[in-house]
């Protein structure tokens, strides 16, 4: 699997010569050069992308409707001008008098799609789906909007960007400098999962989205977005929001599961198995309440934070014919990460207390 991976940082806003940081994400995203993943506004360019981008994923079917057909579904990424929060009926979006250096809002869908609205040189208001074609909000944060420290445009966030044919994964981190308790840790995962090699499920149906958030849905969504689509709307925060169901009952709420002892369990770990020397980890499986497991997020995998450090870099090697361990020919990296954001899909997980690790190379062991 051809991995894109790149870190760096970028503030909130661009601030003189650093572009800010919806900017920087565009472009990196484009330097991919992944024919799959588009920028599909600003129509000027990456330059344009201010405070909203929006990336086109262009994915050929491999069975639903015949080979070489294909689903569009655009991507977008919003940050707010300003702190927002339903009112108190829970009907509209208001702006508080918090300038927002804290986070950002995405949404995915498919069909017809209204461009977004100019507000002024640096501010877009986000586009709108054809109703029932598009998810709720998820929430994607890198700090706490509640913070008391002085936080301004120029917050640097480091990020981290993996790029596939099939998804995209960025982790946000705000500035540990400015608070080290308010700064979060912040896991996204954009785009298809990894079905099983028997799968009778639709490939149409297969996209999936999931944030890390200061805040639960509850909080920051609107009682229509609440149950826009039935009981089990996912909100992309606390589940792994996919498209469609088996059934096709659209943006379902699903859930990870990965191979974990018990979270409360009385461990004291002082590096990798004593059996095998090495760490253990798991695929982080996608998991629905009706239709059972589905697959697993691409590039992806579950480790016990208590014994690895954030952005640590964990090393697979694997025979690529037979996928056992034994004689190796391949090696995969993956970077830590130790997610602190309060809300994700690990609060919904199989331990919560786990950390996630993203696959960033590929390579030939020679």
């Amino acid at each position: 699997m051809a991995i894109y991976f790149t870190e760096g940082f970028a503030p909130v806003l661009t601030d003189g010569l650093a572009e800010g940081l919806m900017t920087q994400l565009a472009t990196d995203i484009l330097a991919s050069a992944n024919a799959n993943w588009e920028l599909a506004f600003p129509n000027a360019g990456v330059d344009d992308a201010a405070n909203l981008a929006l990336i086109k994923n262009v994915f050929t079917l491999k069975k639903t409707l015949g080979t070489g057909t294909t689903r569009d579904v655009y991507l977008e990424f919003h940050k707010p001008e300003y702190v927002q929060e339903p009112n108190v009926d829970g009907t509209l979006l208001e702006n508080t008098v918090n300038e927002n250096y804290f986070y950002m809002e995405v949404v995915y869908g498919y069909g017809t799609y209204t461009d977004p609205v100019e507000i002024d040189a640096d501010n877009d208001a986000p586009g709108t789906w054809e109703t029932d074609k598009g998810c709720v909000r998820s929430r994607f944060s890198w700090f706490k909007s509640d913070t008391l420290s002085n936080i301004k445009s120029w917050l640097p966030v480091q990020y981290y960007l993996s790029v596939s044919d099939e998804r995209i994964v960025v982790v946000l981190a705000g500035d540990a400098s400015a608070n080290k308790d308010d700064r979060l840790i912040s896991f996204g995962y954009f785009g298809e999962t990894k079905p099983f090699d028997v799968n009778f499920g639709a490939d149409i149906s297969n996209f999936a989205i999931t944030t890390g958030s200061d805040k639960p849905p509850s909080e920051y969504l609107l009682e229509e977005e609440k149950t826009r689509y039935s009981d089990k709307t996912g909100t992309g925060v606390t589940d792994i929001n996919m498209l469609q169901t088996y059934t096709g009952f659209p943006m379902q709420a699903h859930y990870p599961a990965f191979t974990t002892p018990d979270e409360l369990l009385d461990k004291k770990l002082e590096g990798p198995s004593q059996y095998t020397k090495k760490y253990h980890m798991s695929p982080v499986y996608v998991f629905h309440g009706f239709d059972g497991y589905r697959g697993q997020l691409e590039g992806v995998i579950a480790t016990d934070r208590s014994t690895v450090v954030n952005l640590d870099d964990l090393i697979h090697k694997y025979n690529a014919t037979t996928g056992s361990e034994v004689n190796p020919d391949t090696q995969d990296t993956y970077k830590t990460f130790l997610v602190s954001a309060p809300y994700s899909m690990l609060n919904n997980a199989t331990n919560v207390l786990y950390g996630l690790a993203v696959l960033k190379d590929t390579e030939a062991i020679v």
